[in-house]
């Protein structure tokens, strides 16, 4: 799981949508020290409470040559998706490219979103994505307004 996704999701106060559609979740050391980069904002609290809950694992980097483009975070989080298997949660385009290519399932932000409606974690998806908004959390108005036809909310 990359940094962007624990932002966003702590910015709509929903990170616990993840341990509903995924159960445990694994970050990398770097990906902490990104979300810890800023501990007054969204994500930092939120991930240590699901650290200590036990919901979230705290796991070493790994190396990967084929990630050396990506950002640390992306790449960490890349590189342990493929030694031990799993799906990558990951925002970044490029990072999300690099998982495809290496035949893993990826989910971005919107996804999660999108899946916790469809398994009636949430009832609604505008009101997150209004509070993604407010808070900062940039979504191209098209994707919010694909990711809502989707789910039935027009």
């Amino acid at each position: 799981m990359d940094a962007s996704p624990i932002i966003g999701l702590s910015k709509a106060e929903s990170l616990d949508l993840l341990r509903g559609l995924f159960g445990e979740i694994r970050v990398t050391e770097a990906v902490r020290t990104e979300v810890f980069a800023r501990k007054d904002l969204p994500g930092a609290a939120e991930l240590t409470a699901a650290i200590e809950d036990g919901w979230v694992r705290l796991v070493a980097n790994y190396a990967n040559p084929a990630f050396a483009r990506l950002g640390e975070g992306e790449a960490t989080t890349l590189a342990h998706a493929i030694m031990v298997g799993g799906d990558v949660v990951m925002d970044d385009r490029a990072g999300r490219q690099y998982a495809k290519a290496h035949h893993m399932d990826v989910i971005d932000t919107v996804g999660v979103l999108i899946a916790a409606r469809a398994t009636r974690l949430v009832d609604e998806l505008r009101p997150l994505f209004q509070k993604l908004r407010e808070r900062g959390f940039h979504i191209a108005e098209a994707e919010v307004q694909a990711a809502l036809e989707q789910v039935g909310e027009t």
